[in-house]
Parts: structure tokens; sequence; C-alpha cells
């Protein structure tokens, strides 16, 4: 959810600059969108599923969420040039991809994302397969404890059968 919401917020950046929309209200707008994007990566850090699910074991999210701060301050530094009348340094800041430029900032994000998409996804699948292994185990144990159970009970019920014999 994160990375498309990452991802709309980068198509509406762009659109805002080729629209020359206003930057106070597109900033507002885009404000609105990052804290969203920073209030789920952050509840996710602070609701131990994290520690389960060892996603920020390499840093994912905590790059996510530092590659966001780089991108909002590249955003502010573009709106600023379009602010001052620097159109063209506005679109060169906004579609950049060298350090500090917004399209490298992006780029940042998205990798941490992907990572922690990545990660996410090894750990479910190896959670299904170790249920998978639990699952087929579990037939086996239930007959045996059922032979064992039904051998208790004729080993338990003979002798009374004998008393009435």
């Amino acid at each position: 959810r994160a990375r498309i919401w990452v991802q709309q917020a980068r198509a509406t950046e762009t659109l805002d600059i080729v629209r020359r929309t206003d930057p106070e209200s597109a900033s507002d707008e885009r404000t609105r969108k990052m804290e969203e994007i920073r209030r789920t990566l952050s509840a996710y850090l602070e609701s131990g599923s994290n520690a389960d699910a060892g996603l920020d074991a390499d840093g994912a999210i905590t790059d996510a969420v530092n590659s966001l701060d780089d991108w909002q301050a590249t955003q502010r530094r573009a709106d600023s040039l379009y602010q001052q009348g620097d159109y063209q340094g506005a679109i060169a800041a906004s579609t950049g991809r060298e350090e500090g430029e917004s399209g490298a900032a992006f780029d940042e994000l998205d990798s941490a994302l992907v990572e922690a998409i990545e990660k996410a996804r090894d750990r479910l699948r190896t959670v299904i397969d170790e249920a998978r292994a639990t699952s087929d185990t579990t037939p086996d144990a239930v007959r045996t404890l059922t032979f064992l159970a039904l051998l208790a009970c004729v080993a338990g019920i003979a002798p009374r059968i004998r008393e009435y014999l």
C-alpha cells in the first residue's frame, strides 16, 4: 500500500510541475499523502509485527522513512525554485536523477520499499512452508494417537469384560 501511495505521489508531483499548479496547494496535498505514507511505515515499525517479519533487519523500513524525508526536502526545494520564478530549475529538481534531486530520492525510497516487500514475501513463503510441513505431519500424528487411544480403550475394557464372563 505504501509503495502504491508513493508512486501516486510521484505522479502527482510530476503532473503538478507539468500543469504549473500553484506550489502551495500542490505542496499541501503532497504533504498529506506523505504523512499518510509516514504513518503507515511508522505504525509498522512500532507495531511489533516488524520483529516477527524481520523486514527492518537490514534497515529497509528505516531507509524508506529516511528516503521519504529526503524526497520531501527535494520537493520543497523544487517548490521554492518554482515560486522564485525558476521554472526550469524546478523541473530539473523534480525530475533529476542526481543526488539531491527528486528523482534520485524517489528511486531510493522505491528501492527501500521493494526490498521490504521482497523480505515480507520471503517471510510469508517461509511461514507457509512451515505451516505446510506441520500440516503434512499432522494426519500421521492423529492416526497414531487414535490407534494408541483405541489400544488403551481395549486394554482398559478387556479386564472388565472378563469379569462378566
